[in-house]
């Protein structure tokens, strides 16, 4: 793996962070200055959830301080964790309401809080970014604006402006938390600038190596149709956490991908034994199994995916093609039927209508799809 040296984490900061976690009331001796930057420092520095828990106790100990209380709700905010979110900057708003003086302008905790509020209230997403843009022009050292703008980017779809934003809060906060890489490395993977990903991938798995970490990595790295090395991590990721469904389906998907079948149906079938009514996980093990040529258990499979999402035509196709494969012609054709009574008009459905009615005997029937298969077909 590459060594990026700006996302070290240094031995002092490990040892900080060690001391702080472990003694709650080295908190209770702080200043509140001294307690944010503290909380900051762990942040800046690779770890946000020990940068949050701090963030936590100082709450408790100092609970009128503005900072505090902004960076905590912001850590909390970019994990997406709105409805937990909201009632502290909520808070935020109502303590400076409580304690502000007619005619003085609101600070910069409160205009933070303000503008996300608007934007996840959906009241007035538009003025709440605009807010957030004057507010990190106009302080342009402190990350707390950037990283809220950079949130709210990601949560309006304005993903260049997010990138920008992200690379401005990476400079002002290096190395850099782990979940703010990873979460930058995801919008950046987004818009196709996946070399720019990589390295914030790397740096990810370098400042938290988790399986969440290596799942990123490993997405990346098949983005860019590098997928031995994907595999390679997918692994490390489900060895992690190998109660994690999405890891197994992820790592199913991945071995699909590369034409590994046999391996892809297991990964596949641990993700459905862990969620058993995820429609997503069932389609694909159900491919697995109908390219093994296993017909009988693929059927099932995608029989219990129809039942669930009967609305997708591609599971009774795959279903209608399962039992042809079984030599149940009656079948296959009662699943081909129920694609074309809901208006599919697709030539390969005609072929097959024409195969299973061919089948059965039944030629004039069987002659008449083939000749709209014929007519519709691309030439």
């Amino acid at each position: 793996m590459r060594n990026y040296n700006n996302a070290l984490i240094f031995p002092c900061v490990a040892g900080l962070i060690a001391t702080v976690a472990c003694c709650p009331a080295a908190a209770k001796d702080a200043s509140p200055e001294a307690a944010y930057k503290n909380a900051l420092f762990v942040w800046k520095n690779g770890n946000q959830r020990k940068a949050e828990a701090l963030a936590n106790q100082y709450t408790v100990a100092f609970p009128s301080d503005q900072k505090i209380a902004l960076f905590e709700a912001v850590c909390i905010r970019s994990r997406f964790k709105v409805d937990i979110a909201m009632p502290l900057f909520i808070r935020i708003v109502s303590r400076e309401k409580a304690n502000q003086r007619s005619g003085t302008e609101y600070s910069l905790q409160a205009q933070c809080a303000l503008a996300i509020l608007a934007i996840d209230g959906r009241r007035s997403p538009e003025t709440g970014l605009k807010v957030l843009r004057d507010v990190a022009r106009q302080n342009p050292s402190d990350p707390m604006p950037v990283w809220l703008l950079a949130i709210a980017c990601r949560t309006l779809n304005r993903d260049e402006e997010g990138i920008v934003a992200y690379r401005r809060l990476l400079n002002l906060a290096r190395p850099g938390s782990s979940l703010v890489h990873q979460t930058f490395a995801n919008m950046l993977d987004k818009t196709g600038k996946h070399e720019d990903a990589l390295r914030s991938r790397y740096i990810t798995v370098e400042l938290e190596p988790a399986s969440w970490s290596y799942d990123g990595l490993a997405n990346t790295l098949i983005r860019m149709g590098r997928v031995d090395e994907a595999l390679k991590y997918q692994y490390k990721s489900v060895a992690m956490a190998p109660g994690s469904a999405r890891g197994w389906y992820n790592l199913g998907t991945y071995l699909y991908d590369a034409q590994r079948y046999t391996e892809a149906e297991k990964a596949l079938q641990r993700a459905v034994n862990l969620a058993p009514d995820n429609p997503d996980f069932v389609f694909n093990l159900g491919l697995s199994l109908e390219l093994q040529k296993k017909f009988s258990d693929a059927s099932k499979v995608f029989a219990k995916y129809c039942e669930a999402k009967p609305e997708d035509l591609k599971g009774w196709e795959h279903w209608g093609d399962c039992l042809y494969g079984l030599n149940d012609y009656n079948g296959a054709l009662d699943k081909y039927k129920t694609i074309e009574r809901r208006g599919e008009t697709d030539p390969a459905l005609y072929g097959a209508l024409y195969l299973t009615l061919h089948q059965l005997g039944r030629e004039q029937e069987a002659l008449r799809y083939k000749a709209m298969w014929k007519r519709d077909k691309k030439t």
